[in-house]
């Protein structure tokens, strides 16, 4: 059977001024992995990508860039009002926070994307705005194709150096305010591993999560998930 995916991946740049963001460490390699897979084996793929973030070489795969948390929110709202998608998976690194104003000395600004701030400032300050979380709108963006058919979303928990419980708890944080149906969670220390990533995935209403050690392993179970295959 033949999906329409949509991915998202890597990182929001929150703008300062024309040459200066707020950002985080994300690549995108995982969403860019997956994308990847699954164009490879014949599903019809999108993948939203931040900035410098790392998109897939194979040709079947539509690529659309995002900058900054407006910028990723519009596209998702736009895609997922107009299109009906089998599976949504939400990996993009998007920053909690944006700029609101910038204060050099007694004077305020707004983020300038165009014009550079003077270097010469003895002290810049930066106020930042909270951003809502995405993760929270998407079924409701989806609303208005999703009552023809079903859509699967999946989000993804970054921990750090987390144990077992705390792992938990910000899982089942996640499933409470979203209404995403499955997590995939893993740990910061796992990142660079090669050997095992510890993928762990988990339905909702069902922790007893199913675990993936590599990419392609997580890109083949999500499919399973999918299908109503992975926790039989």
């Amino acid at each position: 059977m033949k999906l329409r995916i949509l991915v998202t991946a890597g990182a929001t740049r929150e703008p300062i001024d024309g040459v200066r963001f707020l950002s985080n460490f994300s690549t995108g390699q995982t969403g860019a992995d997956l994308a990847s897979e699954w164009s490879k084996i014949g599903h019809e793929v999108q993948l939203l990508a931040g900035e410098g973030a790392v998109v897939p070489s194979v040709a079947n795969c539509e690529v659309t860039r995002f900058q900054d948390f407006t910028s990723l929110d519009s596209l998702l709202r736009a895609r997922l009002s107009e299109i009906h998608f089998d599976l949504v998976v939400h990996l993009a690194a998007v920053s909690d926070y944006s700029v609101a104003e910038i204060q050099m000395s007694d004077e305020k600004f707004s983020p300038d994307t165009l014009n550079k701030l003077n270097s010469n400032a003895p002290e810049i300050r930066l106020l930042l705005k909270r951003n809502t979380k995405i993760v929270d709108h998407l079924r409701s963006y989806a609303a208005k194709v999703e009552k023809r058919e079903s859509t699967v979303f999946v989000a993804f928990k970054l921990t750090q150096n987390a144990n077992e419980a705390e792992k938990k708890q910000k899982v089942s944080a996640l499933f409470e305010h979203s209404k995403v149906d499955f997590v995939v969670q893993n740990d910061l220390e796992n990142c660079e591993k090669f050997d095992d990533r510890g993928f762990l995935i988990y339905r909702r209403n069902d922790r007893s999560p199913v675990r993936a050690t590599q990419t392609l392993e997580l890109a083949q179970k999500l499919l399973a998930a999918v299908e109503g295959r992975l926790f039989i």
